[in-house]
């Protein structure tokens, strides 16, 4: 890494590139991350020292691992995913293994865990080496995407780049100003946006969310000679949804809610056919769980029933 500047003036640098010129080399591999967001990726690897390595929560199929390791060979990349999701034939697992394979990448491995466990345990498999590159793309409720950041934290190197996907999303924005907020220093060093979430875009503005942040991405960089002014992703002012957590949670049968919510949103404006269909499909999900996935009440199950009456931590005492 060139060190006559700061890191950080080099990545902002490199993201201007990212805009200007487009990725270091295209793979042509199947995924869902915007190209913009990949030059951004594969420009920041490149900036990374040799006790640094790159680390990325839900790989899927493999475009962002392959993509931004393939580019430094010799920084160690990292992919954390359990396979769990949008893997109907359970294939995702092979087919990144066959690219690594395939493209001859001694840098790169996979780690098959649930992302809280593998960033819990993450110290056996970094080899004393700190995180100078993480990119988030796993679950993207509000939760999972702060506990990836927390849970991250103290493997991040000094000079720690962390690059977050799916930004449209006003939680993911949410927990990323939370995180900001409470830890100043780091910072919000790049935000760009598409015009929606790319299921909701067609023809040429669905080709320039591909082409460009797809549905949206934020940079926050590791701030400790505070280089950079204070700055926050948008987010609404309004917690309702967050408040309505809790109300939520306690529900019998709440693991559901997702889907009484799209009820919801086909009432006004009223489209009987779609109602109908979500209807039925929330009415064979309840009726598919077993009495012992059922919570014995109807409104409110604090689920502490089994918890300690009284449990007091033991001291450390010296020897």
């Amino acid at each position: 890494m060139n060190n006559s500047k700061s890191r950080i003036k080099q990545l902002a640098y490199r993201i201007v590139q990212a805009e200007k010129i487009g990725m270091i080399k295209d793979c042509g591999l199947e995924g869902a991350t915007g190209k913009k967001v990949l030059t951004i990726l594969q420009h920041a690897i490149q900036l990374l020292d040799d006790d640094e390595c790159y680390v990325e929560i839900g790989v899927y199929r493999g475009l962002s691992l392959i993509s931004t390791s393939i580019v430094a060979p010799h920084i160690t990349a990292l992919g954390i995913d359990n396979f769990t999701q949008f893997d109907k034939n359970n294939s995702n697992k092979t087919i990144v293994e066959n690219l690594i394979h395939q493209h001859q990448l001694q840098n790169t491995r996979l780690i098959n865990m649930d992302f809280e466990d593998a960033l819990n345990s993450l110290d056996k498999y970094l080899n004393g080496k700190k995180i100078g590159l993480f990119f988030i793309d796993g679950p993207h409720d509000y939760r999972s995407q702060l506990v990836c950041l927390l849970f991250a934290k103290r493997f991040f190197s000094d000079q720690a780049m962390i690059v977050i996907d799916n930004c449209n999303y006003n939680h993911v924005r949410q927990a990323n100003q939370d995180f900001l907020i409470g830890n100043p220093e780091f910072k919000l060093l790049f935000e760009g946006y598409t015009k929606s979430h790319p299921a909701n875009l067609k023809g040429e503005e669905l080709k320039h969310a591909w082409d460009t942040w797809l549905d949206g991405v934020n940079v926050i960089v590791r701030d400790r000679e505070n280089e950079l002014q204070p700055m926050y992703p948008p987010t609404i002012r309004d917690r309702s949804l967050f408040f309505n957590d809790h109300r939520i949670h306690p529900m019998r049968n709440s693991i559901l809610a997702w889907r009484a919510a799209k009820l919801a949103a086909v009432l006004k404006p009223f489209h009987p056919i779609m109602f109908l269909a979500y209807l039925m499909k929330l009415i064979i999900e309840v009726r598919k769980r077993k009495k012992t996935e059922i919570e014995p009440y109807p409104y409110i199950n604090s689920l502490a029933k089994d918890l300690p009456y009284f449990n007091l931590n033991k001291l450390k005492i010296d020897s």
